[in-house]
């Protein structure tokens, strides 16, 4: 493509440049005739390299903006706590609930790919001292733009198949035993009619549900940060129940599972289940973890794979965690994958 390009230009150059003297008048018609196809064609490139940085600086700021929106969630959370007055809850949650919306539309318009090139010009080569019998009119060149399908999220359901015996990490949830009947049961339908008001809802529950581990699997299936958020002291010091939690995705967006843990909680192996799901979580790694060079390993081979995604419209000092970035390595490794990238 940029061999191709080149060429172009370099022919557009050449004719410009050319002395018509001594050449037959259906020679100059066919070489104007050139020339006009080449200035479209490059004039379809330079509108192309707009659009294209249009689009960069368009996905720069909405990372910028995306990490802006997630750290006002995060104030949220902290501030919805039971000791506040019912009132200022449901103005928090209300809150909380728009910015969610919002972190949404930023998320769906990231997913969106940046403008290709035209996969397809033809270079005209000039033929002289050759007599056409027509002289055909420059032909445009037809920029085709990708056909771009957005992704829907997936809905959040809650199949039998989740709750089944996995390895931490996984996205399995294993239950403890207890019969979904009674007060369990009650519970879990309201569960399900409550998903665009779940703080409110999981503020109004008595404090036996909220320390009943099958029942918030059922929330952190749904929401894990709002899990382990609203979760009660028996739960907050079980190391399976925090592992389960870490290793599961927050389609809702609302914040960190991993945030909400109390730090002694953040074991290694629930940062690592955490690091599975998300690259990022690797800034809770510490050094004296058994599992933090497997952690930081995993960490790797993720962002790695973001960032070929991503392509060029990357900004590494917002994608890449710090503790990463201070390994010269790997940065040198990611640096060769955005050149590959580039390339093609």
């Amino acid at each position: 493509m940029k061999d191709r390009r080149k060429a172009q230009e370099q022919r557009l150059q050449e004719i410009q440049s050319m002395a018509f003297a001594g050449l037959s008048d259906d020679a100059i018609l066919e070489i104007l005739a050139e020339r006009k196809h080449l200035e479209n064609t490059v004039s379809e490139y330079q509108k192309q390299d707009a659009l294209l940085r249009e689009s960069e600086q368009k996905h720069k700021a909405l990372l910028s903006e995306e990490q802006e929106v997630e750290a006002q969630i995060a104030h949220l959370n902290e501030e919805i706590r039971p000791d506040k007055k019912d009132e200022e809850l449901l103005e928090l949650v209300q809150a909380r609930k728009v910015l969610e919306e919002e972190l949404l539309h930023i998320e769906q318009e990231l997913r969106v790919p940046l403008p290709l090139l035209p996969q397809e010009e033809i270079v005209s080569e000039p033929v002289l001292n050759k007599t056409p019998v027509e002289t055909p009119p420059p032909t445009p060149v037809e920029v085709v733009q990708p056909v771009v399908v957005p992704e829907i999220p997936e809905p959040v359901i809650v199949p039998k198949s989740m709750f089944k015996e996995a390895g931490f990490g996984d996205q399995g949830i294993r239950l403890s035993g207890l019969q979904e009947s009674g007060d369990f049961e009650k519970y879990v339908h309201q569960l399900e009619a409550s998903r665009d008001s779940l703080g409110g809802f999981l503020q109004s529950l008595p404090r036996e549900a909220r320390q009943n581990k099958n029942f918030m699997l059922r929330v952190a299936s749904i929401d894990p940060a709002y899990a382990m958020h609203y979760a009660v002291d028996t739960l907050r010091q079980d190391t399976d129940f925090h592992i389960q939690i870490a290793g599961l995705r927050n389609s809702r967006g609302s914040g960190n599972a991993l945030a909400e843990m109390d730090p002694e909680m953040r074991t290694g192996q629930v940062v690592l289940a955490g690091t599975r799901e998300d690259f990022r979580n690797v800034h809770f790694v510490t050094k004296d973890m058994p599992e933090y060079d497997e952690i930081i390993k995993t960490a790797k081979k993720s962002a790695l794979e973001k960032i070929k995604e991503f392509k060029e419209a990357v900004d590494l000092s917002s994608l890449i965690p710090k503790i990463l970035q201070q390994d010269e390595k790997f940065i040198a490794e990611v640096e060769l994958v955005l050149q590959k990238n580039q390339s093609t």
